[in-house]
């Protein structure tokens, strides 16, 4: 799997971390072993935001192979500004929303016992604080369109004006979405620990 780059440019100008924009040149140019680095860099941080967004693991599988298979087409439309992450994450986070858009998934519901959903149990001891992998699980259980804000807010970084136009929504119900996601989270999160 060969690219043949659009343009010749050194990604190298005007990127802080000099050494991935070698291994991004070299992998614009065809060199499958510069892109099997730049995989291995960032694999673990896809999958994972893979995961928050699919909540099935056999649909986060699916979107992490489409998103670096994106991200291998498009290789030669990074343009050196900003951090090569980012355009990553943005390559993938675009993935995952164009997925749920497809599937239809994407239900903004006025709770989540309209939806049909459960609540996992978190073993461990009864404290309030979590790790990563229990917090992702309790996400991961909420109904797609409380996840999806969630993480375009809390973990993107995207405001509620880029997310209504991102989802094709209105700011009032990425900003009603985030608050009913929030206690939500917050009252699963004192019930478990028997608060």
């Amino acid at each position: 799997m060969a690219l043949i780059p659009k343009k010749s440019k050194n990604i190298a100008e005007g990127n802080d971390d000099s050494e991935i924009a070698v291994y991004i040149n070299k992998a614009i140019t065809g060199d499958e072993k510069s892109f099997r680095h730049i995989y291995n860099l960032y694999a673990g941080k896809m999958y994972s935001l893979c995961k928050r967004y699919a909540g099935i693991t056999e649909d986060a599988d699916d979107l992490f192979q489409e998103g670096y298979i994106k991200v291998y087409k498009n290789l030669s439309a990074y343009k050196g500004a900003g951090s090569f992450e980012g355009w990553i994450r943005r390559i993938f986070v675009n993935n995952c929303l164009d997925y749920l858009k497809r599937k239809k998934n994407i239900l903004f519901t006025d709770s989540l016992e309209e939806a049909g959903i459960k609540h996992p149990v978190v073993d461990g001891e009864k404290a309030l604080k979590l790790s990563n992998d229990d917090l992702l699980q309790i996400i991961q259980t909420m109904p797609d369109g409380y996840r999806t804000i969630v993480n375009l807010f809390c973990v993107e970084g995207y405001n509620h004006k880029e997310i209504a136009e991102l989802l094709n929504i209105s700011e009032g119900t990425s900003k009603s979405q985030l608050s009913k996601a929030r206690n939500k989270l917050q009252e699963i999160i004192i019930k478990q620990n028997g608060r």
